[in-house]
């Protein structure tokens, strides 16, 4: 065999071997390890209808669904804000609810929350009929130190909205 042979099959030998290591790395980068980020985001729905009482309280049916993260839960919040136009005024109200464990994160229950909203200062009163409202949830996890310490925090979120929603 000639030094020329042995040549031209060590360049194929190379040349397949870059082939090859091409296609692994396309596969990495086409087909990734799922991570939590590539987690589905947190869904936030907002009910059709809120309920009006004494022109001041509006409360708000929301639904959130959210993914699991690692860890132990560290804080969930659900908050709305709702505006209303009455006349030439505009009404807004605010709430939020807080909690350590207020939110089952498992990537499909459905977390059925009523989250209660009061007029910000200087706000009017509302009235019955249409209004707009948005939605904002947040589940949040961490490695549990010892009370109210937590640490490699992480947090998914979602939101929804702007609505219409009926005032009842």
């Amino acid at each position: 065999m000639s030094r020329f042979s042995h040549a031209r099959r060590g360049g194929l030998a190379l040349r397949n071997l870059f082939v090859v290591a091409t296609a692994a790395l396309l596969l990495l980068v086409l087909n990734p390890v799922p991570s939590v980020a590539d987690a589905p985001p947190v869904t936030v729905t907002v009910g059709a209808t809120a309920s009006l009482t004494n022109k001041v309280l509006v409360t708000v049916p929301v639904t959130v669904v959210c993914a699991p993260l690692p860890n132990d839960p560290f804080s969930d919040e659900v908050s709305v804000q709702v505006i209303q136009a009455s006349g030439q005024d505009v009404s807004r109200a605010s709430g939020s609810l807080f909690g350590r464990s207020l939110l089952t994160c498992d990537g499909s229950t459905p977390n059925n929350v009523i989250v209660s909203a009061l007029p910000d200062p200087g706000s009017g009163p509302f009235h019955g009929g249409r209004a707009i409202v948005t939605a904002f949830a947040s589940h949040s996890t961490g490695v549990n130190c010892g009370p109210d310490c937590f640490f490699d925090i992480q947090t998914e979120f979602g939101n929804s909205g702007p609505a219409s929603v009926k005032l009842r």
